[in-house]
């Protein structure tokens, strides 16, 4: 029964996300990347519980989101919205980086050249507590998604 919700739950997220703005939404898990990015941007929303207190907030014991890139991109664009004081920080090839949200409104997000390889993505804040958010994924240079 709870196999047929979460299918019913995943159909009915993806078919809203290409109606509006050909934005999907994916759920917790693995998601392989290559250099052409289809849909751009790749949404992903979720709840984040941040119970370990590290450098970069409260963060989960676990990643939120495991990205696997296939081969090496120019230009990817990470960048999280979220709830309270988000944080995000992605541990990957090329090291492992935190970034904070600022007092001007600016979101968390890590631009530039993603080597090949696996990167575990955890979602934090600087509050405790259950925070929704998405993780917005793009090739794109300047963020051209809809804010809320």
């Amino acid at each position: 029964m709870k196999t047929v919700k979460l299918l019913t739950f995943l159909t009915l997220n993806i078919l809203l996300g290409l109606s509006f703005n050909q934005v999907v939404v994916a759920q917790q898990g693995v998601i392989e990347i290559k250099r052409e990015l289809s849909p751009d941007p790749l949404v992903i929303s979720g709840n984040s519980l941040a119970k370990v207190k590290k450098d970069c907030g409260l963060i989960p014991s676990q990643p939120n989101q495991i990205i696997v890139v296939k081969e090496s991109i120019p230009y990817l664009r990470l960048t999280l919205e979220g709830e309270g004081k988000a944080t995000l920080l992605v541990d990957g090839p090329g090291g492992r980086f935190c970034m904070l949200p600022d007092n001007y409104g600016n979101q968390p997000e890590m631009t530039g050249f993603w080597s090949p390889g696996e990167y575990k993505v955890y979602v934090g804040n600087l509050s405790p507590g259950t925070h929704v958010y998405k993780v917005h994924i793009s090739r794109l240079k300047n963020s051209q998604y809809r804010q809320p």
